[in-house]
């Protein structure tokens, strides 16, 4: 009896669709609860070098930071050496060599540039923070890819923007160097600063940023916060000027630029609990935290059980619900797909990124690969997504029985095909660790008696020998 019930559940999943003339294949997915790495999201570990002594970073360090199921580090480059003189050959070339380490390590990092780590030490003044910019502009180009962000940094104690020698935290300076930042920065990645004033100020304007402005070129889009003194007292030691007011701000244009920082000892308030902490990280929009600071308050979430869940929903988390598929089609016919899935994240992506649909044969491994029109960053948290598509099946594509992939990538030409910096999905049995792709669980049978509709369309699959 139970026998004859799977068949009829399997024939029933293999329906035709009166007057499309195609079989359709229906999945359903289930959740998976793992705590794992993906880029630009999670729990950040901090390093710094003095470029000024050769320094490079630790390989080892790097490593076992994928290892813990992270993907970000904090990379502080100190260039106390050059507070009155141009950067020379030689720290542009070590830089370099540590973007090289990033990379061979498969992390990307949240960049950040000081001249100081004491609030005695000065700063520089506004003409060198100019020119190193300048300077640094072709080495961020070049290695755009592994910097998931860039915090603007340069002014004062830790690059903080505060306690500067050289007055550069008046609103006149401090618009130039944000202005700099943002003009030798690639225009796809994203600035943030230490409170929501900073930017209201630079802006002059208190108006969040709208859905309709976001992921642009503009200012306003490519401006977020980072807040290294998280729920440590009732203000954030000065974090926030308005507290209500700026944290309504904060979750209004937090789905489009990115959130995150650290914990600080907690002053004039007790720590913050589990369901303070995910509460705030939620309505506020965080996609990273520093794993090492401050360890009291980390310790704290730890004994009360909800790390995993932290570590889980920090940024973006993925997971896919169900799908439908074209089951059976031919060389020059179409294949219809419908995936619906959700983020059960806090954040949203924050970098651009594709969408792909890739088709695989089953017996030779042939790949061919379709980018669809959906933009990730707009997968909202708590948001059902339901991707659709009509995408045509080349005329030379040889018959057989193909699986179905879907594939978030790296978008650069470097990165593109490495795992590591491909997004993976919450759900069991999905993940391919050595392709980084998403199994969607359909096979799909091209074969010439197949006689579906000729596609009119403009999405086609490309055999991927062809492309990068």
């Amino acid at each position: 009896m139970k026998q004859l019930l799977f068949i009829l559940l399997a024939i029933a999943a293999i329906s035709f669709r009166a007057g499309t003339n195609k079989h359709v294949l229906k999945v359903k997915y289930t959740a998976s609860e793992a705590v794992f790495a993906n880029p630009e999201r999670g729990f950040y570990r901090q390093f710094s070098i003095n470029p000024a002594q050769e320094e490079l970073l630790d390989t080892a360090a790097l490593k076992s930071v994928k290892r813990n199921g992270n993907s970000l580090i904090l990379f502080y480059c100190y260039l106390k050496a050059y507070r009155n003189e141009a950067l020379p050959e030689k720290m542009l070339l070590n830089f370099e060599k540590n973007m090289q380490l990033i990379q061979q390590a498969g992390l990307k990092c949240i960049l950040r540039f000081s001249y100081t780590s004491s609030m005695d030490a000065p700063d520089a003044p506004l003409k060198i923070v100019l020119q190193h910019l300048d300077q640094l502009q072709p080495m961020l180009t070049k290695h755009a890819g592994v910097i998931a962000l860039m915090q603007a940094g340069f002014i004062g104690a830790w690059g903080e923007f505060h306690t500067s020698a050289h007055e550069l935290n008046t609103p006149d300076r401090m618009t130039q160097i944000i202005d700099k930042i943002l003009e030798v920065l690639p225009a796809n990645r994203m600035v943030q600063v230490r409170t929501p004033f900073y930017k209201t100020q630079y802006l002059q304007s208190m108006q969040p940023l709208s859905k309709a402005a976001a992921f642009s070129d503009s200012k306003a889009a490519r401006i977020g916060h980072h807040n290294d003194c998280f729920l440590a007292s009732t203000d954030d030691y000065g974090t926030y000027h308005q507290v209500t007011a700026e944290k309504q701000y904060l979750h209004a244009e937090g789905i489009f630029v990115p959130v995150g920082g650290e914990t600080c000892p907690p002053e004039g308030i007790a720590p913050a609990d589990c369901m303070k902490a995910q509460q705030e990280m939620r309505y506020l929009r965080w996609s990273f935290l520093n794993e090492g600071y401050y360890n009291a308050v980390l310790h704290n979430w730890q004994q009360q059980g909800c790390m995993d869940s932290i570590k889980r929903q920090l940024g973006y988390r993925f997971e896919l619900l169900s799908g439908e598929f074209t089951a059976a089609t031919c060389p020059g016919g179409t294949l219809q797909v419908a995936v619906r899935l959700v983020n059960r994240g806090y954040a949203s992506l924050y970098n651009p990124r594709p969408v792909e649909l890739i088709l695989q044969h089953t017996s030779t491994g042939e790949r061919y690969h379709v980018q669809l029109p959906d933009d990730p960053r707009y997968w909202s948290p708590q948001q059902v997504i339901t991707l659709t598509a009509i995408a045509g099946i080349p005329g030379d594509t040889p018959a057989g029985v193909y699986k179905l992939l879907l594939s978030l990538p790296a978008p650069e030409k470097q990165l593109y095909g490495h795992p590591d910096y491909a997004i993976r999905f919450a759900n069991q049995d999905v993940w391919q660790e050595k392709s980084g792709f998403n199994d969607l669980h359909a096979t799909i049978r091209i074969n010439s008696t197949v006689m579906p509709p000729k596609h009119t369309g403009s999405l086609y699959f490309i055999n991927m020998q062809n492309q990068h």
